[in-house]
């Protein structure tokens, strides 16, 4: 379970940990915190924040924000959904960047046009999902990634960094270096 809170999330994941009778580890620098409960079932907290990064594929410094900010750093639309859990009884869906369309339309979009300079793991990702859901990548984000691949993004990243989301991309369906190729 994924957990955004305006305000102190770090805070809240304490209370969340001693409400449940769980344990909890906080992690301050990316203001973000995961509580396990006695049965072993992970939930993780994380402040709304906004990142700012100093260089390119270096990783992100954050500050508190609200939620639209907080969503509007995600890596593709369809992680944008999320759901007002309280004070009102009924959940509100919140959907600001038109992920509900692109699921229907199974398409994988940015929000920004340097998400890929951000971090560009997020196109090991986008074939990841392209393949594990069956969506497509829509052509603004597949001309993105050419500009970020031309523009030698790759060259920034940490091995680790690449290694991880390599591991979890070739971990998945058998035709991921074809899409990875396919991209260039």
């Amino acid at each position: 379970l994924d957990l955004v809170v305006e305000g102190d999330g770090l805070d809240f994941a304490a209370r969340l940990s001693r409400a449940v009778g769980g344990r909890g580890r906080g992690h301050r620098a990316f203001l973000t915190a995961v509580v396990i409960d006695p049965e072993g079932f992970h939930i993780d907290v994380a402040t709304a924040r906004s990142e700012f990064y100093r260089a390119p594929a270096a990783l992100p410094e954050v500050e508190m924000s609200a939620l639209r900010q907080d969503l509007f750093r995600r890596d593709f639309t369809i992680n944008t959904l999320a759901i007002r859990l309280g004070p009102d009884e009924t959940p509100e869906l919140i959907d600001y960047f038109g992920a509900r369309n692109d699921l229907k339309e199974k398409t994988l979009r940015v929000l920004h046009s340097l998400s890929f300079t951000d971090d560009p793991t997020r196109v090991l990702r986008a074939v990841r999902l392209e393949l594990r859901l069956g969506f497509h990548i829509s052509s603004e984000t597949r001309r993105l990634i050419d500009v970020a691949l031309t523009e030698g993004i790759f060259d920034h990243l940490s091995g680790s960094r690449l290694r991880e989301e390599l591991g979890k991309l070739l971990d998945g369906p058998a035709p991921a270096l074809r899409g990875l190729d396919r991209l260039g």
